[in-house]
């Protein structure tokens, strides 16, 4: 009997490398497009505490997110060539590439300096391009072009596009609403005694210097964090079967910590949003309007500091009738009833 193994031990050996296999590929994931913002934020850290940085954590830093992209990139062309027919995707992958290298070189610019924007946009496809090819080799789906069909009236709709725009509004004004709870903190935690980085040195240290990059800076955070560190996390837990406070908890954590640059106060009030988009996630499978509301949060936070409280206006315009069309499509999904066909 010594040298048998019990049925239920062969389980739980199973269930523990399902375990360690899915948090080594997230890890691996945030490490990659998380390890270069996190040194930044570690430098904004220091500073905001008056402690003095070297410039060569700098260079580190630069160094760490060009290892990033191409490990990146070498795992999706492990990706890509594992499967045939996929020479086209190759050359796509490598366009990608050049189109970073070229604005990091300063060659899409009169100024010789990198636009901020190419590149950035080009980050946010190789990125995504490689959550969806990870989960789709485990059989998951993060379901990210899951949208309801534009420029069709609502009862003209079939029955799954008319239930997938109900819950395409109900994510994206959940979403919106736990967003702007989560800055309401945030300010109000900029109220408390203790040091704070003004609104142009959180933009340095973020890495945006100007109004377009900034706006790029947002979009980009906007689907890194929500495809990334969202679905692909909650996707390869949730296969797991990791519990909903875990799945929840790592992605908090996981979205918390690249905004240490902003304080301790709001770097803790950016938990909210981060778990109301993993529940919501885990809930609905919907992930492109988190990325909606998330760039449009972004968008406006950006148009205040530039603008003004004026530029708020259209935000809450937007979010009006964003829950309009979401109420029309919700009374337009009621079931017919057999006496109104008559």
């Amino acid at each position: 009997m010594s040298g048998t193994t019990l049925p239920g031990a062969d389980h739980e050996t199973a269930k523990r490398r399902t375990t360690l296999r899915a948090y080594l590929t997230v890890l691996t994931l945030y490490g990659l497009v998380a390890g270069s913002p996190l040194i930044g934020a570690l430098r904004a850290v220091a500073q905001l505490n008056g402690t003095s940085v070297a410039d060569w954590t700098r260079t580190v830093q630069g160094i760490c997110w060009l290892a990033s992209l191409v490990c990146a990139s070498l795992w999706l062309v492990w990706l890509i060539r594992t499967h045939p027919q996929r020479v086209g995707r190759l050359v796509l992958l490598i366009g990608i590439g050049c189109v970073i290298a070229a604005d990091e070189a300063g060659l899409l610019s009169p100024s010789g300096t990198s636009t901020h924007v190419a590149g950035r946009l080009c980050e946010i496809v190789l990125w995504v391009w490689l959550c969806i090819e990870i989960t789709a080799r485990r059989g998951l789906t993060l379901q990210t072009l899951s949208m309801p069909r534009p420029f069709r009236r609502l009862n003209h709709r079939s029955d799954a596009d008319r239930k997938r725009c109900i819950d395409w509004h109900y994510v994206f004004c959940r979403h919106v609403l736990a967003l702007m709870a989560g800055g309401i903190l945030a300010f109000l935690t900029t109220l408390l005694p203790g040091p704070a980085l003004h609104a142009d040195q959180q933009g340095a240290a973020a890495g945006v210097p100007d109004f377009w990059p900034g706006l790029i800076q947002g979009i980009w955070s906007a689907a890194i964090e929500e495809v990334l560190v969202t679905a692909a996390v909650v996707t390869i837990l949730k296969a797991a079967r990791r519990p909903l406070w875990e799945i929840v908890a790592v992605v908090a954590a996981m979205r918390a910590l690249p905004h240490a640059y902003l304080g301790l106060g709001p770097a803790l009030a950016g938990l909210l949003p981060a778990a109301a988009a993993a529940w919501l996630y885990h809930r609905h499978q919907h992930v492109v309007p988190l990325i909606a509301a998330h760039t449009a949060h972004n968008t406006i936070t950006l148009a205040v500091s530039a603008i003004g409280w004026p530029a708020v206006l259209p935000w809450l315009l937007f979010i009006n009738v964003s829950a309009r069309i979401a109420g029309k499509a919700a009374e337009g999904a009621q079931p017919t009833r057999p006496e109104d066909k008559n």
